[in-house]
């Protein structure tokens, strides 16, 4: 996709929110969000930048809601988003478009309310069936590049994750799969059966918060917002418009979803990225199968036995190998099960990959340590 653009090319993002709300009405009845009062004027201290947000609700929907913003000759921003209600258990859509005169930064899916890498049930459920259409737009609209773990685990095999540059071609595109993807969601809202069960409820609710906990804390927008309309205002508006329900819905903090981000004071690792798989490429084939675990456990395998060998330098002679062999990787698991989501500890699967580099890690540290206790060699590692 080339070309030359400025940031003139393309439909206004209000195009696609108009799109939405009309097609939204021919199916349910919107009703003002608590929340549109609030946020219905937002003032910019920078003149040249236009803010425009909406947020409604509706019987299956919770929260739909949409912040365009946009400042001439510089960058256009869209942020869309629906969410059911807690008696659904609906994907998340998300249209998220940053633009500039030289290129446009995009993540558009229907997130996935339960990981799909874990809930195959929940996966064939709400993608099996679109994943040509998906596929589709892959070709249209290529992978962006790098993106971590942490973050995979919020998108679905769907998603399209696509920087381009900014001409009309590419932005027509981008409509397209916009008002494909959105009527795929109002399908899916429509043919929804409201869940009974209030354990299932819950769960549903809980995972809706764990959502918008993450999304509220890792919002790379905040910096933008925060330059544009203060920092006060800017929280209020990811807290109280964007993530709304991150105060309602529950009450666990983001480390008690995520306690790998703990400093050692209690306080949130601000860091947009801990250790992690970064996928160049797309990790889902054609039918949505996640393909990126075994290239993840690779990698993995490396980093572990890097860290044993690490902690064998450390430990060395000083202490008896039974002692040793106690404390030379048992943070192991943790790191296995929070950072790398698609190999799950609950899965059996996993949980054997898990001993095989166990059994890996056991060879080497007992070999380095035998080597050293024979040679009294301390900076040769016996790593085969």
């Amino acid at each position: 996709m080339s070309g030359g653009g400025s940031l003139g090319v393309g439909l206004p993002y209000q195009k696609f929110v108009s799109f939405a709300l009309e097609e939204t009405c021919l199916r349910t009845t919107l009703t003002p969000h608590p929340s549109q009062e609030k946020f219905k004027f937002i003032k910019s201290s920078d003149d040249n930048t236009v803010f425009n947000a909406l947020s409604f609700s509706a019987p299956k929907i919770r929260l739909l809601r949409s912040l365009t913003i946009e400042k001439k000759n510089a960058f256009k921003v869209l942020d869309f988003a629906a969410f059911s209600e807690p008696e659904y258990d609906l994907p998340i859509f998300c249209a998220n478009v940053f633009t500039t005169p030289a290129q446009s930064i995009v993540v558009l899916d229907l997130n996935p309310l339960y990981d799909t890498t874990i809930h195959k049930e929940y996966k064939d459920k709400y993608y099996k069936k679109i994943m040509p259409l998906a596929q589709k737009y892959s070709e249209l609209l290529p992978w962006g590049g790098k993106i971590t773990s942490e973050s995979l685990r919020f998108f679905s095999p769907i998603v399209i994750w696509t920087i381009f540059e900014s001409t009309e071609r590419n932005h027509h595109v981008l409509h397209l799969a916009f008002m494909d993807y959105y009527k795929i969601w109002l399908e899916l809202m429509d043919q929804a059966i409201k869940e009974n069960n209030k354990v299932t409820i819950a769960r549903n609710r809980e995972q809706q918060h764990k959502y918008l906990t993450w999304r509220a804390e890792k919002d790379p927008g905040y910096p933008l917002l925060k330059k544009l309309i203060g920092e006060s205002r800017a929280e209020d508006l990811v807290m109280e418009f964007l993530f709304e329900g991150v105060n309602t819905l529950g009450t666990k903090s983001f480390l008690d979803y995520f306690p790998e981000y703990a400093r050692d004071d209690g306080s949130v690792n601000k860091k947009r990225s801990m250790i992690g798989k970064s996928f160049e490429t797309r990790p889902w084939d054609a039918n949505g199968k996640f393909i990126g675990d075994a290239e993840a456990f690779r990698e993995l395998s490396s980093n572990c036995i890097q860290q044993a060998k690490e902690t064998s330098r450390k430990l060395s002679s000083k202490r008896a190998l039974p002692e040793a062999k106690e404390q030379k990787y048992t943070h192991f698991p943790t790191c296995l099960g929070s950072l790398f989501p698609c190999m799950s500890l609950t899965h059996q699967a996993s949980r054997e990959k898990v001993s095989e580099v166990h059994a890996r890690m056991d060879e080497l540290v007992e070999l380095d340590l035998k080597r050293r206790k024979g040679s009294g060699d301390k900076d040769k590692l016996g790593c085969g």
